[in-house]
């Protein structure tokens, strides 16, 4: 009996055959997705301990020349008040000042599969005369940072 559409020597692949290979590249994407996910998440994670950076060397060089920090609700208060250029894609910032320290936060939006809500928060106690350095801690509930580490928690800015 021939089938139509086969060549006439009977090369080509069995309906097994096919449904074996569609099995094996959903096992292999089902094991690489979660893994590229964690991934891309990490680098954005990434992204707002650099924002962060700079947030903190731009207050500090504006504190140097106004002599105090500036309360920054959102980026574009940011961008104005400390001459940088940061994007809020992937997560909004905020600044404040308060008791002795400054706090950067940075929230991550849903702009790219982002789970709203998460944070990231950077809180520097100001040097004393008991702690000439001053004391710094980074927290927030992104995956891989670790609670504050100076005895003082987030405040709602």
């Amino acid at each position: 009996m021939k089938i139509r559409g086969l060549p006439a020597d009977g090369r080509g692949f069995t309906l097994l055959e096919i449904i074996i290979v569609v099995i094996i590249i959903g096992v292999l994407a089902g094991i690489a997705l979660p893994s590229y996910t964690t991934f891309l998440e990490k680098s954005r994670a990434a992204e707002a301990v650099g924002g962060i950076g700079a947030i903190k060397a731009a207050a500090e060089a504006y504190r140097v020349r106004e002599g105090n920090y500036k309360w920054c609700a959102n980026v574009e208060e940011i961008n104005t008040t400390y001459g940088i250029r940061l994007s809020n894609a992937n997560w909004t910032y905020a600044a404040a000042h308060d008791n002795g320290q400054l706090q950067i936060r940075a929230t991550r939006t849903t702009a790219n599969g982002g789970t709203q809500g998460l944070r990231i928060f950077y809180i520097y106690k100001y040097p004393t005369t008991t702690s000439p350095g001053g004391a710094e801690a980074w927290g927030g509930n992104h995956k891989g940072v670790p609670e504050p580490s100076i005895g003082t928690t987030e405040r709602v800015i």
